[in-house]
């Protein structure tokens, strides 16, 4: 008797890889657009990562890359952050952590802030790479250091924390219902940061005392944005909530196809927001009416960056996927050599675009206008 069970999926696996041999390169033609066909961009440089070590076999570059006026700063899976001319890309300094590095570091008051799978943040000096300080918090760190005035903010087990900045001294934490993947943000005298107990918590910067707190239906593991006097969030119930950032009343909100697992970016009158149903959202920031929505080939696990009139997005995927943010039309991109793994990052001026692969590659893009 004939097993219709594995028959099944024998030909479902057939099939597959006949559409993965044959037919996938045809249909990511619409998507991978190549420098020859148009694209905006000369690559300026490559820089290869160094080896893996005895506690990871992963050389990925997961980091975004962050610029001063003259160098750029990432991090490699293999617990090495490097600080590379921006303009030629040769290495000025590195700095080994002793432990995989996955959350983007933050430029501030001299320094590099960085934080480890090790649960430990880490102060570097800008110029030599040399440690300033380093503090071992009592569980994973699972958010960028936030520098602002002085002091560092950033999510760790289930706390949103803050450390002095000069000396990594903790000042306080706030304790949620659950784990805080997603990073604090401080706009005026409120910091915003969600957890994944579903609340938005709006807490005072210098004391940690919550002012108010916003109840959604899923986790929040993206920063909010404030933008146009409205506070933007996304949740895993698939709602973007505008929300009054002194009070925390609602606005209105927008059901999207999957779970919002991105920080929605503003620019002129629109906020652009992605989901894990493969689309990028383009909604008006004064009703949540949307404009128009992109369809990504594969999900976008990274906030998109815009320079100019230009929208960049890295999917998952060798593809750096290019967009008008006014209609949704694709205007160009740049294909990778292997996976793009890095949120995008630009230079101060914006002319430049850096993005970091899965073998360890970070590569910078002349923007050609």
């Amino acid at each position: 008797m004939i097993d219709l069970k594995n028959w099944r999926r024998g030909l479902t696996i057939f099939l597959f890889t006949i559409f993965y041999l044959f037919l996938s390169p045809l249909f990511r033609e619409n998507y991978a657009w190549q420098e020859e066909r148009g694209a905006k961009f000369r690559k300026l440089w490559e820089f290869q990562v160094g080896e893996a070590t005895n506690f990871t076999s992963s050389i990925a570059i997961l980091t975004q890359p962050i610029c001063d006026a003259e160098k750029v700063y990432f991090a490699s899976e293999n617990g090495t952050f490097y600080a590379l001319n921006i303009v030629s890309g040769e290495r000025v300094w590195e700095f080994t952590a002793g432990s995989p590095v996955r959350q983007s570091a933050t430029l501030g008051d001299h320094s590099l802030f960085v934080a480890t799978s090790g649960m430990e943040a880490l102060s570097l000096d800008l110029i030599t790479g040399n440690l300033r300080w380093r503090r071992r918090m009592d569980g994973e760190i699972f958010t960028p250091l936030i520098f602002n005035k002085g002091a560092l903010y950033f999510g760790f087990s289930r706390y949103i924390a803050c450390l002095r900045a000069s000396d990594g001294e903790e000042i306080w934490r706030f304790e949620t219902g659950d784990e805080v993947h997603a990073p604090p943000i401080i706009e005026g005298e409120f910091l915003y940061a969600g957890s994944d107990d579903g609340f938005l918590y709006a807490l005072t910067p210098r004391e940690g005392r919550l002012r108010w707190k916003f109840s959604t239906s899923g986790k929040i593991v993206a920063a909010p944005l404030l933008f146009e006097g409205t506070l933007f969030v996304g949740s895993y119930d698939n709602y973007i909530y505008a929300l009054h950032p002194d009070s925390g009343k609602q606005k209105w909100k927008k059901i999207t196809g999957g779970d919002v697992n991105c920080r929605p970016i503003g620019w002129e009158k629109w906020v652009f927001v992605s989901s894990l149903d493969n689309f990028l959202y383009c909604l008006q920031v004064k009703n949540g009416y949307l404009s128009y929505r992109f369809r990504l080939p594969y999900r976008l696990y990274h906030s998109p960056v815009i320079s100019g009139d230009l929208l960049f997005m890295a999917p998952l995927s060798d593809t750096l996927v290019v967009i008008d943010p006014i209609n949704g039309e694709k205007v160009g991109g740049f294909t990778a050599p292997s996976l793009i793994t890095s949120p995008p990052g630009l230079s101060p001026n914006g002319d430049i675009i850096f993005i970091g692969t899965n073998k360890g590659l970070l590569i910078a893009l002349k923007l050609i206008s």
